[in-house]
């Protein structure tokens, strides 16, 4: 089981690690595709909403069809979503100055990146509900690596250079997702199913919301902050220019933003046990107050990559922290559903919402009102985790 464990772990890692790649251009570079293209800004945010928001439509789609008997696994759904992707990124790199080829490319790639994400999760926890010892944490923090080397590196690469070169990057990571799902065939070891397994379908989301107030407020806090975070990364590039820099240095920002979460991730653990979960959320929120404030009032790209070593005490804690709440808060019969709740909403409706706003504010009121924007909500959310935890639970 220990040898099952730790090739589940190292494969776990490569799926994590190939897709944040794809994750990293699409959500780093996209925007300066489009721009590139002259799209306006405005436009843009309406792109990145209809981005975000299909995958709320679709992911319940794409888990039905994996459930059962059927022929559909999430392994196949992943190679079948992957392959339909790379062809159309193949036609975008064949006529790359079509702006409609260019808005599908984005469109398709990041609605497909995330309906990927839970199907992984899928695939790995079988495994964890039969007993078998996975790391989560471990493959995890890869996928934050990957984002933080497709970025950095995509900065260098684009500076003078056609943005559509992101295209075949975002290719590349779906050939390789492919590869990683395709080899990951380990037998499911004989056990009993887990308690609350097989009684998910007993209750609906709106049931678990109107239960638990408190993981209510919660999930409005973390959408508020986590969606407000997602959207000041596709925009950073304005903030990067109005400073002075260029697109190397919105890859060495957003490349050491992402490579501390992999800094922060092993401390949550511990500093769960100190502080209690709510203690660690709370600790995250101020952090996440604190770097939409070095975006306002950072002087130049050099002060801006110092505050982004902030991010270990942002996201790094906060990824892992929101995890061990709803499995701290919520019935195993409820926790297929506030697992789900908190990755759509914070991850795909929230960011929808603010990138549509975001680029009507940056045309028309520029870049500093856009950021000052995203402090209220920030405020505001740091305000609701305290709100969600201010109880012991």
């Amino acid at each position: 089981m220990r040898t099952l464990a730790r090739k589940i772990d190292w494969h776990h890692l490569a799926l994590q690690g190939t897709l944040f790649i794809g994750v990293g251009a699409v959500w780093s570079y996209g925007a300066v595709l489009m721009l590139s293209r002259g799209l306006s800004n405005s436009a843009v945010g309406v792109v990145t909403c209809v981005a975000q928001l299909l995958p709320m439509v679709l992911q319940g789609f794409t888990a039905r069809l994996c459930e059962g008997e059927g022929r559909m696994t999430p392994r196949r759904m992943i190679l079948l979503l992957s392959a339909v992707t790379i062809a159309l990124l193949v036609i975008t790199c064949c006529f790359p100055q079509s702006l409609w080829l260019v808005i599908a490319a984005f469109i398709v790639v990041a609605v497909v990146l995330n309906l990927i994400i839970p199907l992984i999760n899928i695939m790995i926890v079988p495994y964890i509900l039969r007993g078998v010892d996975i790391n989560y944490g471990f493959g995890r923090s890869a996928g934050s690596f990957g984002y933080a080397l497709s970025s950095a590196v995509l900065g260098f690469v684009l500076e003078g250079r056609d943005a559509i070169l992101i295209v075949p990057v975002m290719a590349a990571s779906l050939a390789l997702q492919m590869v990683a799902a395709y080899t990951f065939r380990y037998p499911l070891p004989e056990g009993e199913e887990a308690v609350g397994e097989g009684s998910v379908s007993a209750v609906s989301r709106m049931e678990v919301l109107r239960s638990r107030p408190d993981f209510t407020v919660m999930l409005i806090a973390l959408s508020l902050l986590i969606g407000v975070h997602n959207v000041n990364n596709v925009f950073m590039v304005h903030v990067i220019r109005r400073i002075g820099g260029a697109e190397s240095w919105l890859g060495i920002v957003i490349g050491i933003s992402s490579g501390m979460e992999v800094v922060g991730m092993p401390f949550c653990r511990r500093l769960r046990g100190k502080l209690g979960i709510g203690g660690v959320m709370r600790l995250s929120a101020l952090f996440y107050v604190v770097r939409v404030l070095s975006l306002l009032l950072s002087p130049s790209p050099v002060v801006l990559c110092l505050t982004s070593l902030l991010q270990a005490l942002q996201c790094g804690l906060m990824l892992p922290a929101v995890v061990y709440y709803v499995a701290d808060i919520l019935p195993p019969q409820w926790q297929s559903h506030g697992q789900s709740l908190m990755h759509l909403f914070p991850n795909c409706f929230a960011p929808a919402i603010v990138s549509l706003l975001a680029g009507v504010v940056l045309d028309h009121w520029g870049v500093n009102t856009a950021l000052s924007g995203m402090l209220v909500c920030t405020l505001i959310g740091a305000a609701l985790v305290w709100l969600a935890t201010r109880k012991k639970k």
